[in-house]
């Protein structure tokens, strides 16, 4: 028999309740995670994306040595030219 997989629904003042804890600085993310025992990984990311404050949102920063820029405009060209052949 297969064994039954349980779905748990959280109610919207529960979500931003503990929204709002997080952004309060009350609480971190694995914090809120741990006492409220949310197993998802990323059930609380998502609500903070969905009813949180824009400044949860994430940026992404590439950080490049030297000359690896030039690498990859190197092979972009190299990349091109074979497209072009």
């Amino acid at each position: 028999m297969k064994e039954r997989t349980i779905v748990i629904r959280y109610s919207k003042a529960f979500k931003l309740k503990v929204i709002k804890e997080i952004e309060e600085k009350e609480l971190t993310v694995a914090e809120a995670k741990r006492i409220y025992d949310i197993k998802g990984s990323v059930t609380i990311p998502n609500w903070l994306r969905r009813y949180g404050k824009e400044i949860f949102i994430t940026e992404t920063m590439r950080v490049e040595m030297r000359g690896e820029k030039d690498r990859l405009k190197q092979w972009k060209r190299k990349k091109e030219a074979w497209k072009q052949r």
